[in-house]
């Protein structure tokens, strides 16, 4: 039977719209009227009755009430049997017991069966707020099982992240023994011990903390929660079977009416990481050492070429020290180094600005793209070897006596300048010069006089020559001159001013003066010479020529025939 409750005194307190409230009453059908004017008196509802406990097992299954009244007159209507048939069906519906006169023995005995409340027949008038009270206390109920659902789904989502991530998440208590109250999973990875066994009290983290770290980080976490700080620490860890473990421990207090009581940190496993920080160590070490130890300089520069490090060989020899000359281009240091190629000569510039003469290579550094990321010099002190090469080169082109060009640097001007002169129709003049009666020198006060009078005469000659003209010893006593854009008549004049000059010559022997004749012969250089061979000859021709004549005197080469003698040019 169901009864639609009236709104007669409108709704009260937790009673909304009349029909939201369903209320089951297992009674006496006559007597469930009378109990329905009661309760809707005060709460607008919809009461649907039964006649006994066993007829409301099915109605439980499709009304789904808000509350259970259910009469007690034994043996007809007995509540406890209602109550625990109700908690079969519907175990969260409160029900409240009704009974003509309430004894305490069965008022306790119901309440321990779970009934929220017991109400008097002759007090039917409270049937109305007790059931207010059970909607209160469903409601209360309600909620507190939705938040403990979510209070549940929130621990979990909280376990499988703690248990998903990679390290070790825990809580302790901020005392002597620092007990863990929390930890994830992932300590039994980095520990080897179950989690268990840290929950108990059996392990503790700051037991398995290596005794030369535990001071240190100790103070350092005490130092930094007084300060209200987070810690950052790194320290060993003992693993159950693995040895020592590197681990970043980072956390914070939790604090209490201003006092750390509790901790709470993560734990990662790093021991790989310093693993790989020692091994790059270790080759930062042998390189530096190696660096250090090689014979040559070395300067390494980033890609803008600005100097990131020096070897002390490189230091030595620049005079800079590595910390001052960071930063600096490399070329304020170095100059004249190719890239990636050998160089010969590159100068070190140090700090006062003298230079040293250097050799060496200059080499880019790129990365693993292949961009350039920097430059490497490699280089050695060239002084010595740089001036035994500039001997060595100089001594392959000039006379050792004399100091003049030699013959065969000459045969080579000699040759370009023919190329010149039958290439762009250019005029140039060969002179060949023999000094007369030299042998009577030799013969007279030695090769030692000899040698005196062959270095003062190459040294009057070059003073008279022009920067372009070249002067060579030819061999014995006899020289060549070179005169470059330099026609016949011109020679002829150059010639004659050397005769004279050589008569003017006097080179002192032993408190003795030795007085110097040479004879000299001009072959004009032209479009039509074949060769420097056959220039040469020409010119050996005309000063033979000179010779015959008697010599101290200039003939000029004429082809088929010389002409005749006082055609040639003496001193006057």
């Amino acid at each position: 039977m169901t009864y639609l409750a009236t709104d007669e005194q409108g709704p009260v307190g937790l009673a909304g719209a009349a029909t939201r409230t369903r209320v089951l009453l297992v009674e006496d059908p006559i007597a469930a009227q009378a109990t329905t004017r009661a309760i809707t008196r005060t709460v607008p509802c919809v009461v649907r009755a039964v006649d006994s406990a066993a007829a409301m097992i099915p109605v439980l299954r499709t009304f789904t009430p808000d509350v259970i009244l259910s009469d007690h007159s034994p043996p007809r209507f007995h509540a406890i049997e209602a109550l625990r048939a109700a908690q079969q069906v519907s175990p969260h519906v409160p029900l409240i017991v009704m009974m003509e006169a309430p004894d305490l023995e069965t008022i306790v005995e119901c309440f321990k069966s779970g009934a929220v409340d017991v109400v008097g027949k002759a007090a039917m008038s409270r049937l109305g707020p007790a059931v207010l009270g059970a909607l209160g206390l469903r409601h209360m109920r309600d909620a507190m099982a939705r938040a403990e659902t979510r209070l549940r789904d929130s621990e979990e989502r909280f376990r499988l992240l703690a248990d998903n991530l990679p390290g070790v998440v825990y809580l302790r208590r901020n005392d002597e023994r620092q007990s863990i109250l929390y930890v994830n999973a992932a300590v039994e990875t980095l520990t080897g011990y179950s989690r268990e066994a840290f929950l108990d009290g059996s392990i503790t983290l700051s037991g398995l903390c290596h005794p030369a770290d535990h001071a240190v980080c100790d103070a350092e976490i005490k130092r930094a929660m007084a300060a209200g700080l987070a810690f950052h620490l790194v320290y060993r860890l003992r693993h159950q079977s693995r040895g020592w473990r590197w681990v970043e421990d980072s956390g914070v207090g939790v604090c209490r009416d201003g006092e750390p009581i509790q901790v709470e940190g993560f734990l990662s496993d790093i021991t790989e990481r310093r693993q790989m920080e020692r091994r790059s160590e270790q080759r930062r070490e042998r390189t530096q050492a190696t660096f250090a130890s090689i014979g040559d300089g070395v300067i390494t520069a980033d890609v803008s070429g600005r100097i990131d490090s020096m070897n002390p060989v490189a230091e030595r020899l620049t005079g800079w020290v590595a910390a001052e000359a960071r930063g600096r281009l490399l070329t304020d240091l170095i100059r004249a180094l190719g890239n990636g190629h050998q160089a010969d000569d590159a100068v070190a510039i140090s700090r006062d600005g003298t230079e040293l003469a250097i050799a060496g290579t200059a080499a880019p550094v790129r990365d693993r793209n292949g961009k350039p990321s920097g430059a490497v010099v490699v280089f050695h002190d060239a002084t010595l070897p740089r001036a035994a090469a500039k001997r060595l080169s100089y001594q392959a082109t000039h006379d050792a006596l004399t100091g003049l060009i030699n013959r065969a640097e000459f045969e080579r001007r000699l040759a370009r300048a023919v190329q010149n002169a039958q290439q762009e129709s250019a005029h140039h003049s060969l002179c060949y010069l023999d000094l007369d009666n030299f042998k009577r020198v030799n013969d007279t006060d030695g090769h030692a006089a000899g040698d005196a009078v062959l270095h003062q005469l190459g040294s009057d000659l070059g003073r008279a020559m022009r920067t372009r003209d070249t002067l060579c010893r030819l061999g014995g006593d006899e020289f060549g001159l070179l005169l470059e854009h330099c026609n016949e008549g011109q020679a002829r004049e150059v010639a004659a001013g050397l005769l004279r000059r050589v008569a003017q010559s006097h080179v002192l022997w032993k408190g003795r003066e030795v007085s110097i004749e040479i004879s000299i012969g001009v072959a004009a250089i032209s479009s039509t010479s074949e060769n420097a061979a056959a220039v040469l000859r020409d010119a050996d021709a005309a000063c033979y020529a000179a010779k015959r004549r008697g010599g101290n005197c200039v003939e000029v080469f004429r082809d088929p025939a010389f002409p005749p003698a006082a055609s040639g040019e003496r001193p006057q």
